[in-house]
């Protein structure tokens, strides 16, 4: 079994201290990360859970690098929401809430981090702010639990939610033709491009012939891995980077292209759009204005348009 949990919210609210606690793993790997004590750039560790294997994705708080954030969440499984007790509903927070929920995201909990921080009476005051921010999101009726990343408190209860609701979850499906979209790209020496990304569906094998898509190009699989670990396979809902080897170029393979394994994936220069407006909009909807918008994973998220009647 094999899933992906996504970590999210406002900045400095202990998505990255939570995922060391939960897998021993420090996902801020660049040194400007550490400097800075933000992350910017998605982070990925894996984690083993009774049986369970899970890749958690711990995605940017700032509002900044909003973009990373959802090219993080787009293919997770399931969501922690995590909010710290000294500071409570941020912007973030509730950005991220937006996000999740127009990516159809349905299953997730609510982490309440640095709770020695706090007193239980102001506790409880953030637990409300909370509950009246989630009201009809996919975090309404979800269960929140309390944790102290750093002695960690809760964590194991934490583990044993997590566990609870990702065997009620359906596995990816893994036959038919592999769709993985590329959320980062990058050159090793010696070796050639790297892709990354979560396995939507199907299943990519060292030495397959795949296509990258929009461009069209034949490329080939030199080397599969799942956390630094070298495979034969991986499979839909694993986390995997493959080697590439072919005539296209670092430079021209970026973020939200698609790897598959068949020739019937076609493109299109059209698209219907039902529009859904956030709550919060710093400007207003007006006929004729033109706004850009993301397409992650057939979901539209926000090319340019020009908005008519």
């Amino acid at each position: 079994m094999y899933y992906t949990i996504g970590i999210a919210g406002h900045i400095n609210h202990g998505k990255t201290s939570l995922t060391k606690a939960l897998t021993n793993i420090d996902t801020d790997r660049l040194k400007v990360e550490k400097e800075r004590n933000i992350s910017i750039e998605l982070g990925y560790a894996q984690f083993s859970l009774y049986g369970i294997e899970a890749s958690i994705i711990d995605v940017p708080g700032h509002e900044k690098f909003i973009k990373k954030m959802i090219a993080g969440v787009a293919g997770i499984d399931l969501v922690i929401l995590v909010v710290a007790a000294d500071e409570g509903v941020m912007p973030q927070t509730r950005e991220h809430i937006e996000i999740l929920t127009l990516l159809g995201i349905v299953n997730g909990l609510i982490v309440v981090t640095k709770i020695d921080r706090v007193e239980p009476e102001f506790l409880n005051m953030v637990v409300e702010d909370i509950n009246k921010v989630v009201k009809g999101s996919i975090f309404e009726e979800v269960e929140t639990l309390f944790v102290d990343n750093i002695r960690k408190t809760g964590i194991d209860e934490l583990k044993l939610s997590l566990h609870e609701k990702l065997i009620e979850i359906p596995q990816r499906i893994s036959n038919g033709a592999l769709r993985l979209p590329i959320d980062q790209v990058f050159t090793i020496h010696g070796h050639g491009v790297v892709v990354r990304g979560t396995i939507y569906e199907g299943v990519v094998n060292k030495g397959d012939t795949l296509i990258v898509l929009p461009q069209q190009c034949s490329v080939k699989a030199k080397e599969v891995q799942i956390h630094n670990c070298s495979k034969d396979k991986a499979s839909a809902g694993q986390r995997v980077a493959i080697n590439i080897g072919g005539a296209l170029k670092q430079r021209k393979i970026k973020r939200g292209d698609v790897i598959v394994t068949s020739t019937n994936f076609t493109l299109s220069t059209m698209v219907d759009v039902s529009l859904n407006s956030v709550n919060h909009l710093q400007y207003p909807v007006k006929q004729r204005t033109p706004h850009p918008f993301l397409l992650w994973n057939n979901r539209i998220l926000g090319i340019h348009c020009i908005l008519r009647s």
